[in-house]
This record gives structure tokens, sequence and C-alpha cells, in this order.
């Protein structure tokens, strides 16, 4: 066993291609150390254990402060995340927040709640055809659905920040170079107030999906603008698929209240407490998800003030009269 955690952290192909932030791999390396250390094992395995005590002498492992020379963003390392049976996701991402990225490089609890409720099969009855991400930032959502394939036929990761869009390239290029992905991904700049979209007449969207896209009062009526204008029946998108941090009641209420007032219509998507609890591995990757978790005892707890298992609300929103589909079951 101790051979098998010394091939996996030392010797796998893509953690020396794609290697973690330094900080996380140090983390790794502690606890290893301590139960190595802790008296537990019958015999401990003089290379792990080595290899572990070096690794935490070199300063130097890690991918931490590798500045990207075209957008100026110092970027930690990589998150390699999983799709179980379909293969991997390669995420460059920072822990810093503000420059020319602002938040658009670090992995969020709604982003990586949306990873792992995909890669479990739990939105596959809910995306289809082309599908089309808001506010992409690393591409840890849409990434996920490519990946795993299923009734996907096309996908189109967005965001509004130049900076944003060339690292989402970055991690599009350095999945497929793990394993080809079986749809064709492509990158876009787009900002929500911009009607002068022509590459979207190309290929009409069959779904729109989203994370982390309410935490800014001044962007919500962009938001639920650019929503009337791709949902039908403006547009050609059946429904919109967003996952949503709860950090801030009045700013999701206000959201809520945009919708209704534009024509909107929303449901909370349902999971069973079972795939709650498969997903908050990959949630826990998140930057913000220890404070989204205050006040929970438990993964599928509704916590306090009814807030949705995990801190994170998943809705299906249409234009109002155009059919709500019933709540997804996993």
């Amino acid at each position: 066993a101790q051979q098998r955690v010394y091939q996996a952290i030392f010797e796998d192909e893509v953690t020396r291609s794609y290697a973690p932030p330094r900080a996380s791999r140090r983390r790794v390396l502690k606890c290893i150390l301590t139960e190595l250390e802790s008296g537990n094992m019958v015999e401990v395995d003089d290379d792990l254990f080595g290899a572990c005590v070096e690794g935490l002498r070199d300063r130097g492992s890690g991918g931490e402060d590798a500045c990207d020379t075209t957008t100026g963003v110092a970027f930690d390392g990589y998150r390699t995340l999983e799709v179980p049976g379909a293969g991997c996701v390669v995420l460059r991402v920072t822990s810093h927040m503000g420059g020319a990225a602002e938040t658009g490089c670090l992995l969020w609890t709604a982003g990586c709640a949306f990873f792992g409720l995909a890669a479990v099969g739990a939105l596959d009855e809910h995306v289809r055809g082309h599908v089309l991400e808001l506010g992409a930032g690393t591409g840890v959502a849409g990434l996920s659905l490519a990946r795993r394939g299923g009734s996907l036929a096309r996908l189109t990761l967005t965001d509004g920040m130049p900076a944003v869009v060339e690292n989402l390239r970055h991690n599009v290029a350095a999945t497929a170079r793990l394993a080809a992905l079986g749809v064709p991904v492509e990158v876009e700049l787009l900002e929500w107030g911009d009607k002068q979209q022509p590459w979207l007449a190309d290929h009409p969207v069959d779904v729109i999906v989203g994370t982390d896209l309410v935490y800014d009062l001044a962007a919500i009526p962009l938001l639920v603008g650019l929503l009337k204008r791709l949902l039908q029946p403006a547009g050609s998108a059946s429904a919109a698929i967003l996952a949503l941090a709860r950090r801030n009641l009045a700013t999701v209420g206000l959201f809520f209240e945009a919708l209704v007032a534009g024509g909107l219509q929303c449901e909370e998507l349902v999971f069973s407490s079972e795939t709650w609890r498969q997903v908050r591995g990959w949630a826990s990757l998140a930057q913000d998800f220890g404070a989204l978790q205050v006040g929970r005892d438990d993964p599928d707890d509704e916590g306090v003030e009814g807030s949705p298992p995990l801190g994170v609300h998943v809705l299906r929103i249409c234009c109002r009269g155009e059919g709500t589909a019933a709540p997804g079951h996993a």
C-alpha cells in the first residue's frame, strides 16, 4: 500500500507534467509523514518516508508563482480533477484575487460542486447539444461536461476577462493533452452587456450553464438581460442550469426578484443526500468551501435559514410559459 502511495505522489506522469500548488503538496506530504510516524504501521517504507521528507525540504517543488507572460497572472500550479470512468480535467489556478484575472482563476465551491454533480451523472438529463458556459473562470464546470460526454455535442466556454479567457484556452489544451475530449470545445470572450455576438449565430445554443455568477449586485441586471436574450423564445436555449453559492441572502434574493421581473422562472433541482455526499469531495477543493460550511454538521444538512446542501443552489431557469421540467433526482 505504501508503494502505491509513493507511485501516486512521486511517479505519476500527470502530477509530474502538471504540478499541484506547493501549499497543497506540502499538506499532503505532512499528512503522510504524520501517519508514517504514528506508530500504527508495522513497517515503514523507506522510499516513501525519505521522499516525503525531501519533498518538504524542497521549497522549489510545485508550480507556485509561475507567472504567465501573456496575462501577468501568478499561478500557483494545477488542480487535476477526475471524472470517474472518463478521465481528468486539468486546471491552472491561483490563490490570488484581483489583477487582470480578478476572481476568475480560483476554484469556488459552486463550480466544484457542479463538477461533482456532472461527474456522478446527476446533470445528464439537463445538459445536451450545444452547451454555453457563462463566466467560466477556470472552466471547471464546462470541462467536466466535456470530459463526461453524454448528450453533449459542443461546448463553448466564455468569460468577460481577457486574462481569464487566455487561461481557459490553456486549460482546454492541457486537458485535451491528457486525452482527447469527445466534443468540440471553443473559448470566447463574452461581456454580458454586449448584444453583438456573431459567433453565437453559427452554433445555436441548446443549454446554458454557469456557476457563482451572482455575487456582484451591479452585474445582476446584465446577467438577467443576457439570459432573456439567449433563452427561448428570444434565443435558442431551452434552459439555463446555474449553481450559486449562498453567501449573501440579500444578493441571492435580489437575483430571484430580477428573474421574476424579467419574465423568467426558476426551480431548484433536488438531488439525494447520497449524491451530495459524493459531491462533497470535489466541492472541498474550493477556495471558499470552509466558509460556506459554517454551521453545518452534515454534508446534506439544510443548515441555517433554509440554506441548501453544501451552501449551493442548483437552479433550472427558463422563460415564463416555456415549461418547467421536473426537478432532477440522483
